[in-house]
């Protein structure tokens, strides 16, 4: 298998005069050289809550979670939230959740930062963060791939935000 990632650096909501740009990767899956699955992902730090909910641990992760929940149309219907225990092999899981779910659909992986820092997540999609531009990602736009946002979220034009 192999990973193609791609920021989305199109999607957030505005704030006053200011753009929040709320960053995501588009990954890619391709298997024997074909396209195989795609989803849009992200990261955030949370822990078990109640039941199946998520105690997002900043208002950053309870907005990521609610900016995937706002694509419109939600790909497949629905966005998964993935969440990761202390001992896991968060790096492991990720590439197993990537093949494991449907085509197109939304991920949000989640765990504790006590756990980790974000690292395990960039490692598994094989990307250096701060490089990926640099190292020729293209920067890819949610209406390229055919996905718009509900209010309160906006697809920027990313051409213009320089």
């Amino acid at each position: 298998m192999h990973i193609v990632v791609n920021p989305v650096l199109s999607a957030g909501f505005q704030n006053g005069d200011k753009p929040s740009i709320l960053p995501m990767m588009h990954v890619v899956l391709y298997r024997n050289k074909a396209k195989w699955k795609e989803h849009l992902v992200n990261y955030t730090f949370g822990k078990k809550g109640m039941g199946d909910n998520i105690d997002f641990e900043s208002e950053l992760g309870e907005v990521k979670a609610a900016l995937f929940s706002h694509l419109d149309p939600v790909p497949t219907g629905q966005v998964e939230l993935h969440y990761y225990r202390q001992g896991q092999n968060i790096e492991k899981k990720i590439i197993r959740d990537l093949k494991a779910a449907p085509d197109k659909r939304p991920l949000l992986f989640v765990w504790e930062k006590k756990i980790s820092d974000e690292t395990a997540f960039y490692r598994a999609l094989g990307v250096e963060p701060r490089n990926m531009v640099n190292l020729g990602a293209k920067i890819t736009k949610l209406s390229e791939l055919g996905i718009g946002l509900k209010h309160p979220y906006v697809e920027f034009d990313i051409e213009q935000q320089g």
